[in-house]
């Protein structure tokens, strides 16, 4: 309904039928699937895969491999498929995002730019949402699968990625980065401020 709703913007309405779902996720630029951030879409693209049906197309196990567990929800979703039960409210703990490298990765610069892309995604995500939180976390995973997390709890909650950069940076200090070769990289906010009820009713008419 999300992916429907974003195409006929702004009025938000689309009919799509039965038998035209399909013809319809097959046609759909893979930027547009819901769950494809701007990360995750230039690393599709890299990968061969440009709309819903070279996605559909994609070996279940080739996704898995390049996105993790997002790989499965890729993977169902371009089939319509899609098991969670719908919610109009649920108190989010924690919300996050985490990349799996295609190669492990040394150079500092380029851990540095992909944690920026990442936040730059998230600040995006939590202001649609309408999340601050005030626990930043750092998850690292290096080549020999070993997983390092970091966090930081700050004053001021915080939804802007410069702000969650300037955190990260950090934390990141506190790693084994630039000596040790990283498979995966994450980013994540939790303890969440309350949200006031003008925010709340906001993010419910933008999830309808």
């Amino acid at each position: 309904a999300k992916t429907a709703s974003e195409i006929n913007k702004p009025n938000g309405i689309a009919l799509i039928k039965p038998g035209e779902a399909d013809k319809f996720l097959e046609s759909l630029p893979i930027g547009k699937f819901f769950g494809v951030g701007k990360v995750s879409e230039k690393r599709m693209i890299a990968l061969g895969i440009n709309n819903g049906s070279e996605l559909k197309n994609a070996d279940l196990e080739k996704l898995i491999k390049h996105f993790g567990k997002a790989g499965r929800f890729y993977y169902d979703i371009v089939r319509g498929i899609d098991n969670r039960p719908v919610t109009p409210y649920r108190e989010r703990k924690s919300y996050g995002r985490e990349i799996t490298l295609d190669e492990d990765i040394l150079d500092l610069d380029l851990i540095h730019s992909i944690l920026r892309e990442i936040a730059e995604e998230l600040e995006a995500a939590y202001k649609r949402k309408c999340l601050k939180g005030r626990t930043i976390t750092l998850k690292v995973k290096y080549f020999d699968f070993q997983l390092c997390t970091r966090s930081t709890t700050v004053d001021d909650p915080a939804d802007s990625a410069d702000v969650i950069m300037e955190e990260i940076l950090r934390l990141l200090k506190y790693t084994e980065a630039g000596n040790k070769k990283i498979r995966l990289l994450g980013i994540s906010l939790s303890n969440f401020e309350n949200e006031d009820d003008q925010c709340r009713e906001r993010q419910l008419l933008l999830q309808f």
